[in-house]
């Protein structure tokens, strides 16, 4: 019994993948200090901020100011 239980849940989490379709983009607010700022690369600047890693995965759209 305990078998066939998760069975049917394992197959409507994996329905579930091809029915939960969105339609609008997912947003995401970062908010922080130092630490997650856009750095320039220029003139051999080592430092990178985390929140500058995760261009590479994301459409930016900030209208953020480091300072």
């Amino acid at each position: 019994m305990k078998l066939k239980v998760l069975l049917v849940l394992c197959a409507l989490l994996l329905l579930s993948a091809f029915i939960a379709e969105r339609k609008e983009p997912i947003t995401i607010f970062m908010i922080g200090d130092s630490t997650m700022a856009n750095k320039s690369l220029k003139n051999g600047n080592i430092e990178r901020g985390w929140g500058q890693m995760l261009l590479g995965y994301f459409t930016e759209d900030n209208h953020a100011m480091n300072g």
